[in-house]
């Protein structure tokens, strides 16, 4: 499995660095997240990743789902550190 990060355009001084491409499904409306591993959309192959990849911007790129999750858990605890 496969996902899609890209490089955040704002919040770096909340401690976000990354947007995480998310199941739509999950949440009509909504496009990415910062901080819920849950959402993330999960691509079964690496060139489906890398197509859709290859139409977004802010440096996308494509990693295995797991390396995503750990990304996104990792910045969520920033978040909430940053915010006490």
């Amino acid at each position: 499995m496969y996902a899609i990060l890209q490089e955040a355009r704002k919040g770096r001084r909340l401690g976000i660095k990354y947007l995480a491409l998310i199941d739509k499904t999950k949440v009509p409306g909504q496009y990415w997240t910062s901080d819920n591993a849950d959402l993330i959309f999960r691509f079964k192959s690496q060139k489906a990743a890398i197509s859709r990849a290859l139409k977004l911007h802010n440096n996308a790129k494509v990693m295995t789902y797991e390396e995503a999750v750990e990304i996104i858990k990792d910045q969520k605890h920033q978040i909430e550190t940053h915010k006490k």
